[in-house]
């Protein structure tokens, strides 16, 4: 018997990546970014909503606040009958505004919502209505709301509410605002409470 030596073969291996692990490399990447990229958009649209929500509800406040504390613009001897926040259907805007008992008007600003949110409904109660807007007022010196129908909220010679949704007690108002999303609502109960 012969004895040789002889060498042990080593495997041929080349070193890099080949065209088909690299081609699913890069796939896995694309898919992985395109899911990340959907859910960081799904995010952001939720948020525009969770903020105009938000913002409804510090409008609102801040009208409360303006009646609380008597803020008008009437001119003596005309009486100041409150503070109201518009809502119109379709619309991105709020107005926020006040009225004198004879009826004058005063918008003092309007207030945009998020891009891409909108009010889209306007419930009375349990049930959504016909009317396009809605004011919600507050009236100087007094706790609670009241929902009305037009921007004249107090009659002019006896102060009384009207123009009203439904009668006193009131049922609570509710707003639908909605992106590409999906929907929030905020509801305001008569007794200035707001959720």
């Amino acid at each position: 018997m012969k004895n040789s030596k002889s060498k042990p073969q080593t495997p041929n291996f080349k070193r890099g990546f080949t065209f088909v692990e690299l081609l699913v490399v890069i796939s896995l990447m694309a898919i992985l970014g395109a899911s990340v990229s959907a859910a960081f958009l799904s995010f952001e649209r939720r948020q525009r909503l969770t903020e105009a929500s938000g913002v409804v509800k510090n409008t609102l406040r801040q009208v409360q606040n303006n009646a609380l504390s008597g803020k008008t613009q009437c001119t003596s001897p005309d009486k100041f009958a409150g503070w109201y926040l518009l809502a119109t259907i379709g619309s991105s805007t709020l107005t926020l505004g006040g009225e004198c008992l004879s009826g004058t008007v005063f918008t003092t600003s309007n207030v945009t919502l998020p891009t891409g949110v909108t009010v889209s409904g306007i419930a009375y109660g349990s049930v959504s209505i016909s009317q396009t807007t809605a004011y919600i007022a507050f009236r100087p010196l007094a706790q609670g709301a009241s929902f009305h129908t037009a921007v004249q909220f107090a009659d002019s010679t006896t102060g009384d509410l009207v123009n009203l949704f439904g009668t006193i007690p009131q049922d609570p108002l509710t707003l639908t605002l909605t992106s590409t999303n999906g929907s929030a609502n905020v509801t305001v109960f008569s007794s200035g409470e707001v959720k």
